[in-house]
């Protein structure tokens, strides 16, 4: 029979709980030390707005990515201002810029810092104007838009808001942003806008001055093109809103605050871009009906709210240009077809009144769209299986191709609710009246059409016989 001590029990027991109290020691400090980390890193992204003459309306954040390390481990914590890569963010607004409509534009940066000593001037206005660049590259026609660039900062230490306007219409790398301290957040500041759509068949006939020698260098051509001619074409093209044609004074209080925008073209409904006397190849771009839509201020005018639609058409060839120039081969030596197939344009659920934007390639599907819109926005839609024709729930409408199989005669497939107002229904008893009526109205027209050329044929033999 063996004989324990008390001093045994109480010394195992003494060390378990020395164990115990190092391990919850240890774990307070790794969460003291992460939260320390967590408090001295920044969150850099994209603010999301609409400039106009000297006023900016801010309408959301988009959180940018975290950049990973050159070894590819993990992400590389931005700990000041000097440590944002600039590169990295400009990337990301060119791919979020695709996704935006007429009329939204990035117009700036957004940063959560622990305090005012992380951040300074000169690597902020770097910042934006590397997004401004980017935003401007073959779209020059924003320049005045975005002459102005703002950095929204938050202060964790003291939870205060800064606002941060640099004047980029100089080169002057040094010149101080003028700052305001007093910032008041409002509710609902996108109902504030009126909305144009535009769908058309919009083709368009590329003049090229050489025949290009692979597929990118011909979607390069096409993306020069763009920005040199397609903007002045269209402004002198005439627009209907709602059926009529509307003075450009008109102010938009006075519209439907979604208005239907159609567009008169020639008999071909081919617009040629480039000059077409040197040209020694031609390309055709678009095909089916494409979708287009601009937001304004209803304080503003027709004018502008027409102008942000020109520049959401142009965005969106150029988008859509873009990104079949991402997926190019370098080395591709297929010889250039003379009709391109555009990717497709989603409208994509975003504010209670604002919508954004993606483009399917002809491979791909929903999931692929939902999965890109979730890495670039941090939005988190919910998963749905989709069957059929139907779309998922967070896409309110995809543009249809004519070759596309799923098109079902359907211009446009969309989970919107009918602009027009439904037609009444009638009861069963008049329903089946009136499909009687218009059998036998059909069958008389019918008759009309056989009879008048019969008698037609008669009075000519009457006239000979005489």
């Amino acid at each position: 029979m063996a004989i324990y001590d008390n001093e045994i029990s109480r010394y195992i027991e003494s060390r378990v709980n020395q164990q115990q109290q190092q391990q919850q020691q240890q774990q307070q400090q790794q969460q003291q030390q992460q939260k320390q980390q967590q408090d001295d890193t920044l969150e850099v992204g994209l603010l999301i707005g609409q400039s106009l003459n000297e006023s900016t309306i801010f309408l959301s954040v988009i959180p940018s990515p975290e950049p990973v390390n050159e070894d590819g481990s993990g992400s590389a914590r931005v700990h000041s201002s000097k440590d944002i890569d600039d590169t990295w963010i400009a990337e990301h607004s060119r791919q979020i810029s695709r996704m935006l409509y007429g009329g939204i534009n990035i117009v700036g940066a957004y940063l959560i810092v622990p305090n005012v000593a992380a951040i300074k001037d000169t690597d902020l206005q770097r910042l934006v104007a590397s997004i401004r660049a980017t935003s401007l590259l073959n779209r020059k026609f924003l320049t005045s838009r975005l002459k102005h660039m703002h950095v929204l900062v938050h202060l964790k230490s003291t939870k205060q808001y800064i606002l941060k306007t640099f004047d980029l219409s100089t080169t002057t790398i040094d010149s101080k942003p003028s700052q305001t301290n007093d910032i008041k957040f409002t509710n609902n500041v996108s109902s504030q806008f009126n909305r144009l759509t535009l769908q058309t068949p919009l083709s368009l006939q590329f003049n090229l001055k050489e025949s290009p020698k692979d597929r990118r260098s011909l979607l390069n051509d096409i993306q020069e093109l763009i920005g040199a001619h397609l903007y002045t074409i269209l402004q002198s093209s005439l627009f209907l809103v709602n059926g009529q044609i509307q003075s450009n004074s008109t102010k938009l209080t006075d519209l439907k605050d979604t208005s239907i925008v159609d567009l008169l073209q020639q008999s071909s409904g081919v617009i040629e871009v480039g000059p077409s006397s040197n040209a020694k190849s031609h390309v055709m771009v678009g095909d089916g009906i494409m979708q287009y839509t601009s937001y304004t201020l209803k304080t503003d005018t027709l004018s502008q709210a027409l102008e942000n639609l020109l520049a959401d058409i142009i965005n969106s060839f150029h988008a859509r240009v873009d990104l079949l120039l991402d997926c190019s081969d370098d080395q591709d030596p297929s010889t250039p077809k003379q009709s391109i197939v555009l990717p497709r344009r989603a409208s994509i659920q975003w504010d209670q009144t604002i919508d954004m934007c993606d483009y399917l390639l002809e491979e791909e599907g929903y999931s692929e769209c939902q999965q890109r819109i979730e890495e670039l926005t941090q939005i988190e839609f919910s998963k749905q299986r989709v069957f059929g024709d139907k779309l998922p729930l967070w896409m309110h409408s995809i543009e249809k191709t004519p070759n596309d199989p799923t098109n079902l005669g359907m211009p446009l497939t969309t989970n919107l609710p009918d602009i027009h107002p439904p037609k009444k229904q009638l009861p069963p008893k008049q329903l089946q009246q009136q499909q009687q009526q218009q059998q036998q109205q059909q069958s008389s027209n019918k008759l009309v059409l056989i009879v008048i050329p019969v008698v037609i044929l008669l009075l000519a033999i009457i006239y000979k016989l005489q």
